[in-house]
């Protein structure tokens, strides 16, 4: 094709968009001048390339369900109605899976007697799922009715959601044997009434309830992309996904707001309790959020349902980018003679391993995503520790100070770098992750820890000096080692596991005792809860949290970017799906178990279960907590730093022109000097492809907005 000439949409950025990119002058000769003729050639070449012309365009076309198309729902068959539909969906998705998930994390390792390990491998368990299921979706999916595979994910969703909630309604209720009263202070015999049944059998459930929430998750990030871009103007489409991903960052906001909200009403209604918010055994409403989110994702499958397998007036769209495609396989194939065989795939594979920008920003990314989903998993457990806080108070502060950080940083490093090339991308990622790096010294930040006699320190009231939960001040008292619910004696600043360690023997009210043989002096006394001292460091650890998170997704566009501009042409859709087995196996899926069973080992206090096995922890050692963080942080971090500079390194300009900037206005200069005439050219294609019923003027005006 010694005619062709290669045009770039003005503002085009995204991937959707550019099957608009090869226009030849033959092809525009044969449209013709006039809008008649071009009508007509649109008319002949989608008679010639479509594939359903077995199937009546009404069948494929009419909103409905179960054959019943109604006139008056017709007029909702539009992409904007449609991406309506589909940001309903991915805001409950990623409210639940990004929001409420994180924030009950401690209340479920209190409620069924969990680790950080495990709490950590039931959160990577939705990754493992996705990265297999995904696959199937991609190959299986795309031929088929998209809204009805995205429908039934919805209602997977709904039904995850509601297996994930289930063990609440199953379970016994919840009895922390932490609410004392006057009657259990030193008791004489041993307190058994407390000592329930484990419950751990409820976190098969919960794995169940990921499951399905996982298999919900893999069409909407795959189908749903591909019928927006199949069904929208290519000027129109990156808003459009833009649109799609913002609501997925919102989601998250929403889930911990929720979460923190339904974290501060007791886990069972209806059941009165001693205890406060900021007491060590409550546990709020974990569930609540998930039966909204099932409520939700149930309300909204309809909405996707209906929607046909393609849009009315959008087949000009399909067909011409199955002419670009045509002409660019073509292409490919003049100069790569090989077949589309297993040999060909593994030979792309291999190509992709070798190609060392590649590769050093893939595993960047992925040292960053193990980061992300490893910390901000635990974040509001971690929160809560380190500065005394309820779960409810933990939540809310860090959502705030993630979301914020995280689309901002998405948002400035899109804006940022879409006139750099890949060189400068990996150049500025780089910096900002070194920058990110000197920001982890906020997980050094914390309230001091409290002095919990027994564990971080010893019995030493009466000359006497003993370890343990136990001491010669308290043995006269039958203490129940199952029991948590933590005492301060003021005038020592010391924490006691509970009254009857503090060898307390009378009553005042429900919440303060006297006539403790533990204490310097009878007439002292314990009050309720943890021993808080003053603490004003809290407000400098969330506008540095702020700062991490802001520079760490400044990585998210550039590395998008690179990944696209280091490879062939005929190796970016397995790139792109290369890169996310990469960022799950190496990221997503290790980074919750790996901070999990950091924390586990700075745990302080363990509960004991009635059977004497090990259950949750009960109390953190602060100080171990952030430097175990903080080691873990850098190790990565200075990773990340190390492979992103290599990436910027290796990265070959000339070569990256070559490949993929030629076709990119936005590149190192290759594209962006394009003349008028081009981008001109490329508009009166699109016109005379669109059929008269669809509005031209509003396919200019989105020219118009998206010039440069």
């Amino acid at each position: 094709m010694s005619g062709t000439k290669f045009s770039a949409l003005p503002g085009d950025f995204e991937e959707g968009a550019e099957v608009f990119e090869a226009v030849t002058l033959e092809e525009q000769q044969h449209l013709g001048a006039d809008g008649e003729n071009g009508t007509r050639s649109f008319s002949a070449l989608s008679e010639e390339t479509s594939t359903e012309t077995e199937i009546p365009c009404a069948e494929l076309e009419s909103m409905g369900v179960c054959g019943l198309s109604p006139s008056w729902l017709q007029r909702f068959a539009t992409p904007q109605w449609f991406l309506c539909a589909l940001c309903l969906f991915t805001l409950a998705q990623s409210m639940t899976i990004q929001g409420f998930v994180p924030v009950v994390i401690s209340s479920l390792e209190k409620r069924y007697g969990l680790s950080s390990t495990e709490s950590g491998f039931l959160v990577s368990w939705f990754d493992v799922v996705v990265s297999v299921s995904v696959l199937v979706v991609a190959h299986f999916g795309h031929h088929a009715n998209i809204p009805v595979w995205l429908g039934r994910a919805i209602l997977a969703l709904s039904l995850g959601c509601f297996l994930f909630a289930f063990p609440q309604f199953v379970g016994a209720r919840y009895s922390p044997a932490s609410s004392l009263t006057g009657a259990e202070v030193c008791p004489e015999s041993a307190d058994t009434e407390h000592c329930a049944a484990s419950e751990k059998g409820m976190y098969g459930l919960l794995l169940v309830g990921q499951l399905f929430i996982g298999l919900a998750s893999a069409p909407l990030y795959t189908l749903g992309v591909t019928y927006i871009d199949d069904n929208v103007a290519p000027t129109k489409n990156p808003l459009y996904i833009g649109v799609f991903y913002t609501f997925a960052a919102v989601g998250p906001a929403f889930g911990f707001v929720l979460g923190g909200v339904f974290l501060a009403y007791w886990v069972d209604p209806g059941v009165s309790t001693t205890l406060t918010a900021d007491s060590s055994g409550w546990v709020g409403a974990w569930w609540a959020g998930f039966l909204l989110s099932s409520g939700l994702a149930l309300l909204f499958s309809p909405l996707v349902f209906v929607f046909p397998s393609r849009l009315p007036n959008t087949q000009w769209i399909r067909t011409l980018r199955a002419r670009a495609k045509s002409q660019s396989e073509k292409s490919w194939a003049q100069s790569h003679p090989r077949d589309r065989s297993w040999s060909a795939f593994f030979l792309d594979i291999k190509s992709l391993l070798y190609n060392k920008p590649f590769m050093f920003t893939q595993f960047g990314c992925a040292a960053e995503t193990l980061v992300v989903a490893g910390v901000g998993t635990f974040l509001p457990k971690v929160v809560e520790t380190q500065f005394l806080l309820s779960s409810s108070e933990a939540s809310f502060l860090t959502g705030v100070s993630v979301i914020i950080g995280a689309a901002g940083g998405i948002f400035l490093g899109g804006w940022l770098s879409k006139h750099w090339s890949a060189k400068a991308n990996a150049r500025f990622i780089a910096l900002t992750v070194f920058v990110s790096l000197c920001c982890t010294t906020a997980t050094l930040i914390h309230c001091a820890p409290i002095n919990l006699v027994g564990e971080s320190s010893s019995y030493s009231i009466i000359n006497t000096t003993t370890t343990g939960a136990m001491g010669v001040c308290n043995s006269h008292c039958n203490c129940s080692q199952i029991t948590y619910r933590p005492v301060c004696a003021d005038s020592l600043g010391q924490t006691f596991q509970s009254v009857c360690h503090a060898g307390c023997q009378s009553s005042l009210s429900s919440s303060l005792f006297s006539n403790c043989t533990c204490l310097p002096s009878l007439n002292a006394t314990v009050s309720d809860g943890k021993c808080r001292g003053d603490c004003n460091l809290l407000p400098v650890f969330l506008v540095v949290l702020l700062v991490l998170m802001l520079f760490s997704f400044f990585n998210q566009v550039p590395a998008t970017t690179i990944t696209l501009r280091t490879v062939s042409e005929h190796e970016r859709s397995l790139a792109m799906g290369f890169g996310s087995v990469v960022y799950r196996l190496f990221g997503a899926i290790p980074g919750p178990l790996i901070i999990g069973a950091v924390l586990d080992r700075s745990c302080l206090f363990w509960q004991t279960t009635c059977d004497g096995s090990r259950g949750s922890c009960w109390e953190y050692d602060a100080d171990d907590v952030s430097k175990a963080i903080f080691v873990s942080l850098l190790v990565i971090k200075c990773c990340s730093f190390t492979l992103f500079s290599l990436a910027w390194y290796f990265i070959d300009p000339t070569a990256e022109s070559s490949s993929t900037d030629s076709h990119l206005h936005n590149g190192n200069g290759n594209g962006a000097h394009q003349d008028d005439e081009s981008e001109s050219t490329v508009t009166e294609t699109i016109e005379l492809e669109a059929p008269r019923s669809t509005s031209l003027s509003s396919l200019q005006d989105s020219h118009g907005n998206a010039s440069l």
